[in-house]
């Protein structure tokens, strides 16, 4: 099988030796997603909603590229840096995600690349050819 690298328009420039998705096959592997918005810049210091909210709007983006959309998902992977953002997180997760959940972990770490991030989401899609 053949890899295709995902290269969104509506999110921030992935630097650094990285790429937001890559597509084998009909699975689609996304790159964790953080609070930045498309110039880079981190949003909603300090304040899990409004982070959580950018990284799922990312994800959406990095998603539609691949012609894909939030029910394609089957798998996430929740970083967080703070075990009492849990359910405020889990309110905004569950914004985007209302039914037909994908398996999911959800995980507190110390950090993340940058102390500015309190929350990074990874995802595993399944996308039709």
């Amino acid at each position: 099988m053949t890899k295709e690298i995902i290269v969104p328009r509506r999110v921030h420039k992935a630097e650094g030796g990285y790429n937001h998705a890559v597509r084998v096959g009909n699975l689609l592997y996304i790159s964790g997603q953080v609070a930045q918005d498309r110039k880079g810049q981190v949003v909603g210091k300090g304040d899990i909603s409004v982070q959580a909210d950018q990284a799922l709007k990312n994800l959406q983006g990095v998603l539609q590229s691949a012609g894909a959309t939030l029910k394609d998902v089957v798998k996430t992977n929740v970083y967080l840096i703070r075990a009492k953002d849990i359910s405020g997180f889990q309110q905004i997760y569950l914004k985007y995600f209302s039914s037909d959940y994908p398996a999911s972990t959800w995980t507190v770490i110390r950090r993340l690349y940058s102390p500015d991030f309190l929350v990074e989401i990874e995802a595993i899609a399944e996308v039709k050819p």
